[in-house]
Parts: C-alpha cells; structure tokens; sequence
C-alpha cells in the first residue's frame, strides 16, 4: 500500500473575511473529496484572510493512480479558480 501527501499554498488577493476566504475555497473540498482515496483537508493559515494551505493525501495500492490523482489536481488548481497557487510539496509517507 502506498501512502503520499500533497500540501498546497494558495494566495487570495482581494479577501476581506474568512468567511469570502472560505467561500473561494469551498470548491477544492466539493471537488476532490469525494474520492474513496484521498482525503482533503485545509491544514493552515486557518485565521489569515489571504493565505491558505490545502492537504492531500491519497492511498492506493497503484502508485500510478497516486501520482495521476496529484497530477490532476495541481493542473486543475492552477487554472479556472480565484486564487494563485505559490507552492506544492509532495511527499511519501
């Protein structure tokens, strides 16, 4: 069984509450979370309004659905959504 992790760093400009910060961020959960193997999760900057970091982590016994999952993510996370990507760290667990 393999194990990974995904941390992402996002930056929201123009943010003048948590609850618009977590308005603009809602649709990360809405849209991976669904998934039996991988879990979602926003796990920092949870009080500053224009910060936020998201964390992945997927099981699967196919490290190559591990790493299409993850890649999947970062591209769909780097276009389409009011936020900017600053930083993705991966690791293995």
């Amino acid at each position: 069984m393999h194990i990974e992790a995904m941390v992402v760093l996002l930056q929201l400009p123009g943010i003048g509450s948590l609850k618009e910060k977590r308005a603009r961020t809602r649709g990360i959960r809405d849209k991976w979370g669904k998934q039996a193997h991988l879990a979602v999760v926003e796990s920092g900057f949870h009080d500053q309004w224009g910060q936020a970091e998201w964390m992945f982590v997927c099981l699967s016994s196919d490290r190559k659905l591990i790493d299409r999952t993850f890649s999947n993510i970062e591209s769909n996370l780097q276009t389409g959504w009011d936020f900017v990507v600053t930083q993705i760290e991966r690791a293995r667990l």
